[in-house]
C-alpha cells in the first residue's frame, strides 16, 4: 500500500480507486464469462455497478482485493488445487471477520490441504503486517477489532476508532 500512500492524499486515493476499479472489472469479467449469455459485457457492467462495490470504491476499503482472493480460491477449489485455494482464502485474514468462518468450514470438512494453505496465507499477511506496522500496530489492530468494531454503527467511524485507540 506504500505506493498509494507516497503521493498526496488526493492522488493516492485516486490511484487506489483506479487500481480497485481495474481489479473489480477483472473479477466481474471473469464471473460474467461463466454466465451463459450472448452479452457478457452487460453482465460485467451489472456486476461492477453493484452498490456495495461502488461504496467500497468510494470509501477506499480493501474489499475488492478480498473479492479477488475469494474468486481465486473458488476457482482453485473447482480445479482441485486445495492448498492453493487455502492460501487464497488465508489472505482474507486482512479482514478477519470474513475469514474466520472459512477456516471452520475447512476443518469441519476435513480439508487438511486447504487448512494448511489457509495457514500459509494467514502467515503471509501476518508477516507483512509485522513488517509494516510492527508488533504495536498488530496489537492496536487486534484491540480495535475487539473493542471498537463490535460497536460500529455504519458510519465512517475513522475518528471514533482513532479516538478509542489513542485513549486506550
Amino acid at each position: 500500500f506504500a505506493l498509494f500512500a507516497a503521493p498526496s492524499p488526493l492522488l493516492g486515493f485516486t490511484l487506489w480507486t483506479g487500481f480497485n476499479a481495474v481489479l473489480a472489472l477483472f473479477v466481474a469479467r471473469r464471473l460474467a464469462l461463466r454466465f451463459n449469455t450472448e452479452a457478457p459485457w452487460s453482465v460485467t457492467l451489472a456486476l461492477v455497478s453493484f452498490f456495495p462495490l461502488m461504496l467500497d470504491l468510494f470509501s477506499g476499503q480493501v474489499v475488492v482485493l478480498l473479492l479477488v482472493c475469494l474468486l481465486e480460491a473458488v476457482l482453485d477449489f473447482e480445479r482441485g488445487r486445495e492448498l492453493r485455494a487455502g492460501i487464497w482464502a488465508g489472505l482474507l485474514i486482512l479482514k478477519p471477520q470474513y475469514a474466520a468462518v472459512l477456516v471452520l468450514v475447512f476443518l469441519l470438512k476435513r480439508r487438511t490441504r486447504a487448512v494448511a494453505g489457509f495457514a500459509l496465507g494467514t502467515a503471509a499477511v501476518m508477516i507483512g503486517s509485522l513488517a509494516v506496522g510492527g508488533i504495536g500496530g498488530v496489537i492496536a489492530y487486534a484491540r480495535m477489532l475487539v473493542t471498537a468494531y463490535p460497536s460500529y454503527t455504519g458510519t465512517t467511524g475513522i475518528r471514533e476508532v482513532a479516538a478509542q485507540i489513542t485513549t486506550a
